[in-house]
């Protein structure tokens, strides 16, 4: 796996666990919904949230978890066959009016607004997970090659080094053509782009303009 960053391209540690590590790091999230049907009145709509959290915190109480409620609402003008989700507030309305202008360019604050679903998600935040630092050197990443291997790019064959990512250390540099091999995943890093390992042994590559 690959993420973007202004720089270049950011290649994780384990990328190849890093959705895995994700769920580990995610808030637990439950969805609960009821479908409604009903004016914009504020006191029936109430009554339908709280039965909605007070089922969800519930089922989390059940599982050892403390929960925080977030409320939404799906909502449209009468007659619509679509709606639009806003997030729950007194000011829904106007908020669904300017909503609408937005995503079709008109609004019609003189109709009747509906509201087809009301919608709590039941948020149970996770400990935080310690991502360890590491003491940056200086380093030209040579104790990291294991081997040279013949490569192509744009039709022209080339030796580059391969290297042991496992062997990379903070603050080692080192420019491409390159591969770097490891248990999960194999990183190519082109001629004339650059790579560095920094604090959290993440894998930086400096992409060429």
């Amino acid at each position: 796996m690959r993420i973007a960053v202004d720089t270049g391209v950011l290649v994780p540690k384990f990328p190849g666990a890093l959705s895995a590590l994700g769920i580990l790091m995610s808030d637990l999230v439950k969805d609960y919904s009821r479908t409604v049907m009903l004016p914009a009145e504020m006191p029936r709509l109430e009554r339908h949230f709280r039965e909605l959290e007070q089922r969800g915190q519930r089922e989390m109480r059940a599982e050892g978890l403390r929960a925080l409620a977030v409320r939404s609402l799906d909502v449209r003008y009468r007659g619509q066959g679509y709606e639009l989700t806003l997030d729950w507030g007194r000011d829904f309305v106007k908020q669904f009016h300017a909503a609408h202008r937005r995503r079709y360019g008109y609004a019609d604050p003189a109709r009747a607004v509906e509201v087809v679903n009301v919608r709590v998600r039941m948020v149970a935040a996770t400990e935080p997970v310690p991502m360890p630092r590491r003491r940056v050197t200086t380093g030209d990443s040579r104790q990291a090659v294991v081997k040279r291997r013949r490569v192509v790019f744009e039709g022209r064959a080339v030796k580059a080094p391969l290297y042991q990512r496992e062997l990379l250390r903070p603050g080692d540099t080192f420019a491409g053509p390159a591969i770097v091999a490891e248990y999960s995943a194999t990183t190519v890093v082109p001629p004339g782009c650059r790579a560095r390992m920094d604090v959290h042994e993440n894998l930086v590559i400096e992409v060429s303009k």
